[in-house]
């Protein structure tokens, strides 16, 4: 039975109103008992994916033991390695729309803005909320991150608990109110079902969206998984079943929903949060890339006219959106040739890099150097933001375009495969030690 008939204004008003009842009975039990340890413990929870702790108090063992258990058939574990497989193939451009899409288009949300402008997690301690939530996306993406040995569930109890604590300590320290009613959507509880769920889905519909704009050859197979395995992560974070959309088609009738009543053109806190976001990738790419055109690719991937005013981004000339999309386009036209037969005449003499090479060439994009499309200039963007974060200093040598771009076929053959990537200028430090396997080091990182 399709649950679009369920997704009411009535139904998500309620739905606004609950939290998470597992976690927030730890957490509440815990500050009851005035446990001084509690604070420096949800403080420090997501800093990185070791183990939890033996040494825990016994109301948090028991919430650890209650969320330790995934609920799959044999059937389902194969999609969710079927997800990771595709992680496998997407996993930087996944990772970098985080960036440029998942997040900022939360921030155009209202109620979640909110939230996130009352801990002021994002405008104080920018890199520390980017790293984590890259991070959470990579335990629960790798193969067999559902089971007890694999860092996916850790990584979901420990988020969940944190939300948690939020969520308590915005009640009782912050004045939340929620009754209080924003073009006719009240507030709720802070962190409430409605937006877990829009989280989530920002982090499969939205991802699935934005991989499609940049022409990936994306299967009916593979959108399943990817939305499957984000589904099963948000019931073990503590979405209501009821909520939580089965089908793809049912997610979108959700997340259009949960838009048309959020997203408003004067959001007070959308800008700030999105300046702060912007400001942590311009700090690591600002020697080939500008922070113009790093807004200029939230917009694109983002396409909502909201946006502008809700993100507090300069609306461009049409001159601007109509190069953009040139660009775009021949981008999208290579990637969809590379899956052609080579025995074409556009192929075989090269038609398109050539037609690539020009129009790039003339709006001033590309490098002098530069004799192949050897790697997409998004995911080589995005392994340098990712790199340079988890570094206390990485010398990036990208080649200059003169206007801070980024050139689209920066030589890339020296690279790693995405299991080990890393920057030719830092061969020495393999990424995955840090980012995929180890975990982060904020030390390192600050």
């Amino acid at each position: 039975m399709s649950k679009i008939d369920l997704y009411t204004n009535e139904f998500l008003d309620k739905m606004r109103f609950k939290g998470d009842p597992v976690a927030d009975a730890a957490v509440a039990d815990l500050f009851d008992h005035a446990n001084p340890q509690i604070f420096k413990f949800l403080h420090n929870l997501a800093k990185n994916n070791d183990p939890i702790s033996t040494d825990l108090d016994p109301k948090l063992k028991t919430y650890f033991e209650q969320t330790s258990t995934l609920l799959c058939t044999k059937e389902e574990e194969k999609i969710l390695d079927e997800c990771s497989d595709f992680f496998d193939i997407y996993g930087f451009r996944i990772c970098g729309l985080l960036f440029f899409k998942s997040l900022p288009t939360g921030y155009m949300c209202q109620q979640p803005s909110k939230v996130l402008h009352e801990t002021k997690l994002l405008e104080k301690e920018a890199t520390r909320r980017v790293l984590e939530t890259a991070q959470m996306i990579f335990d629960v993406s790798e193969q067999g991150w559902y089971k007890p040995e694999g860092k996916g569930i850790r990584a979901i109890q420990k988020v969940r608990l944190m939300h948690a604590g939020m969520r308590h300590m915005i009640l009782t320290e912050r004045g939340w109110d929620p009754l209080s009613v924003k073009e006719g959507v009240p507030n709720g509880l802070p962190i409430n079902q409605v937006d877990m769920v829009l989280t989530c889905q920002l982090f499969s519909l939205a991802i699935l969206e934005g991989l499609k704009k940049m022409g990936a050859p994306i299967t009916r197979r593979q959108e399943e998984a990817h939305f499957f395995n984000w589904r099963v992560v948000g019931l073990m974070l503590g979405i209501e079943p009821e909520l939580m959309p089965t089908t793809i088609e049912e997610g979108w009738v959700l997340q259009n929903k949960i838009f048309a009543r959020q997203i408003n053109e004067k959001n007070e806190f959308g800008p700030s949060l999105n300046d702060a976001l912007i400001n942590v990738i311009g700090d690591h790419t600002s020697k080939f890339i500008s922070r113009d055109r790093l807004k200029e690719i939230e917009m694109y991937f983002i396409d909502n006219p909201k946006a502008y005013s809700s993100l507090g981004i300069p609306m461009p000339n049409l001159w601007q959106k109509w190069t953009n999309d040139i660009i775009i386009h021949l981008i999208q036209a290579k990637e969809a040739h590379k899956k052609t037969d080579d025995n074409l005449p556009m192929k075989k003499h090269g038609l398109i890099d050539k037609i690539y090479y020009f129009v790039n060439k003339i709006f001033g994009r590309v490098s002098e150097n530069v004799d192949d499309f050897k790697m997409d200039a998004f995911e080589y963007l995005c392994k340098s933001i990712l790199s340079s974060l988890t570094a206390k200093e990485v010398p990036i040598n990208m080649p200059s375009l003169g206007d801070g771009e980024i050139a689209a076929g920066s030589n890339s053959a020296t690279m790693a495969p995405l299991t080990k990537p890393m920057l030719e200028a830092d061969k020495e430090r393999e990424l995955v030690t840090q980012w995929q396997l180890g975990g982060f080091n904020f030390d390192a990182a600050k």
